[in-house]
């Protein structure tokens, strides 16, 4: 997880300063977040289990886990594709 964070943290502090592979970075960190959520609801859907198939869990424990995954996978997709569309760093466009 540490790993993790630390490519997040630099594509992130990257993209900010306009630097040359900042976007790139993020872009690769979102679409890693995307696929690996996408994975399990892909999976679900083709053993029939449904989209949500792991809220179904009797865990409290579980379903907050489960619940936090597919919040992550919305937002990282949500901002995949801002991202994408996005010609700049936000600070150096002055928005």
């Amino acid at each position: 997880m540490f790993v993790t964070f630390v490519w997040f943290l630099v594509g992130y502090i990257m993209f900010v300063r306009d630097k040359k592979y900042g976007k790139g970075l993020l872009l690769s960190f979102l679409a890693a977040q995307v696929l690996f959520y996408g994975h399990a609801i892909a999976f679900g859907l083709i053993n029939g289990s449904g989209i949500v198939a792991q809220l179904t869990t009797h865990s409290p424990f579980l379903l907050v886990i489960f619940l936090i995954g597919y919040i992550n996978f919305a937002v990282a997709a949500y901002y995949l594709i801002q991202l994408l569309k996005l010609k700049h760093s936000i600070i150096s466009s002055g928005r």
